[in-house]
């Protein structure tokens, strides 16, 4: 991991919904108030974790992370996945990547912009109601990554390998407006965000494209009935 200075970035400041309602001319002056920093990752690098608590509120602003769980015996699931636009980790909640035993795990290059918003805010007056704005926003993220787990429990609900993996299949065509789409898990991945075996996912897919319900090739895939 490494850090900058400016939150100046290929992705634009500017289309973060975590800035939605501020001003243009407001954004870089309560981003300083704020003391933003902008954190580099590589894949496999750990944004927050189990191995300690969170003194920043990190927002994703490039790339993708998953939501990795262990259990008592060290066995891992995937309970998701963090895209960009969104909170991986929040002073507000310190302990709760520690406390739910989670690592969220870069998927590739990732860029965050950190910064705390319960720290006693030095900076322009003016700034004070556009910090308010940003804690609404950050609610509003919050809000629905819960969401999408409610939708994760539904497509978990699901009893059979073939329910579970049709039922996951069809929401991201639908989340791609297109029956022809990517997932961003490879096969072993997708097997722990199932919580089924990889022999049996693998089985399953292959019985699925022979009777032609679905073509794929490595994470690309298309819904063919």
């Amino acid at each position: 991991m490494s850090d900058t200075d400016s939150p100046t970035i290929d992705t634009p400041v500017d289309e973060l919904s975590l800035l939605e309602g501020i001003p243009a001319e407001k954004r870089a002056s309560v981003l300083r108030c704020l003391n933003a920093r902008v954190a580099r990752f590589e894949k496999g690098d750990i944004l927050a974790g189990r191995a300690h608590g969170t003194s920043c509120t990190r927002y994703l602003i490039e790339g993708e992370a998953l939501i990795v769980r262990y259990d008592a015996a060290g066995n891992r699931s995937i309970l998701g996945s963090y895209r960009e636009d969104a909170v991986v980790a929040s002073e507000l909640a310190p302990q709760f990547c520690v406390a739910n035993c989670l690592d969220i795990v870069a998927t590739g290059p990732c860029a965050t912009i950190d910064f705390s918003i319960s720290q006693e805010i030095e900076g322009c007056p003016c700034c004070i109601k556009h910090i308010n704005r940003i804690k609404g926003n950050l609610v509003a993220s919050l809000t629905d990554m819960n969401m999408q787990l409610v939708k994760r429990l539904d497509t978990l609900a699901n009893r059979s390998t073939r329910e579970k993996v049709l039922a996951y299949l069809q929401e991201r065509s639908q989340e791609a407006g297109s029956r022809t789409f990517s997932i961003p898990y490879n096969r072993q991945e997708l097997a722990d965000y199932l919580y089924i075996e990889r022999s049996a996912l693998s089985r399953e897919l292959s019985r699925m494209q022979r009777e032609g319900i679905i073509s794929y090739d490595r994470n690309r895939f298309a819904l063919t009935s």
